[in-house]
């Protein structure tokens, strides 16, 4: 296995590159992003918020269906923090927050109208 610190480095860079927009995030499953590597490696980011267990997010290398290297921690281990941020930033590119917000903020900032009424001006009822 990988040492967690070995791992860390990772995904401290990874976090960086993803920043400057080059990572291709991918979703994988319910609260899971992947980045896919050359070479068939594949790093993972997970987080969950179970109703009767502390919230948790952890990485995760694979080659193919094999499992290298793990990376785990509960909310209130050390580092559950380091952990969900790189969830939340990988969250945040595939759906795309940063822009929605930045467009959103535009919006707001010209004269332009903002929003849909939902009913087509022909319909208004009055």
């Amino acid at each position: 296995m990988l040492p967690k610190e070995d791992f860390k480095t990772i995904l401290e860079r990874l976090v960086d590159k993803s920043r400057a927009n080059q990572v291709r995030w991918q979703h994988a499953l319910s609260n899971t992003f992947q980045v896919p590597f050359p070479g068939g490696a594949t790093l993972s980011v997970s987080a969950g918020t179970p109703e009767d267990e502390p919230d948790w997010a952890g990485a995760f290398i694979r080659i193919g269906d094999e499992l290298i290297a793990r990376f785990t921690a509960n909310d209130g281990d050390d580092d559950y923090p380091f952990l969900r941020s790189v969830y939340d930033e990988a969250y945040r590119r595939f759906v795309g927050v940063d822009e929605a917000i930045k467009r959103m903020k535009m919006s707001l900032n010209s004269d332009d109208t903002i929003g849909e009424t939902g009913i087509p001006p022909d319909d208004i009822p009055f």
